[in-house]
């Protein structure tokens, strides 16, 4: 976790670019919840060449809350660096659940995936 410490130290100065804090802000608010890829996946719904896709989407990213929220997170019990690190103020408040694997990153990951394997017409993938 040394390194991690190392890392986010060094980049914790970026937040004092003008306008970086609330972007950042901004970016991490739309993948709470999922409400990004949910928005993406409810938009699929609008065509019926795309409706399977959405379809099978919104089943990905509620089998992803299942098993990340349920089932790995609970397993693997890793702490998040601000339950551990305390002096260092957040732009957002420290959430309360463990931080591996990452529910932003498994939410698109399962959204990704469920275009990729649905055949979805708007998604082409490079082979």
């Amino acid at each position: 976790m040394e390194f991690e410490f190392s890392l986010l130290n060094a980049l914790h100065p970026l937040l004092d670019i003008p306008g970086m804090a609330m972007l950042m802000k901004g970016v991490s608010l739309l993948g709470n919840y999922g409400a990004i890829w949910i928005t993406v996946a409810l938009c699929l719904f609008v065509f019926s060449k795309t409706r399977p896709s959405g379809f099978a989407a919104l089943a990905a990213i509620a089998i992803e809350v299942v098993l990340c929220n349920g089932l790995i997170k609970p397993l693997a019990g890793r702490m998040r660096p601000c339950d551990i690190e305390t002096g260092v103020e957040l732009l957002i408040g420290c959430p309360h659940d463990f931080s591996f694997p990452s529910g932003h990153t498994a939410a698109a990951f399962a959204l990704v995936s469920a275009l990729y394997f649905s055949n979805n017409p708007l998604y082409k993938p490079l082979f």
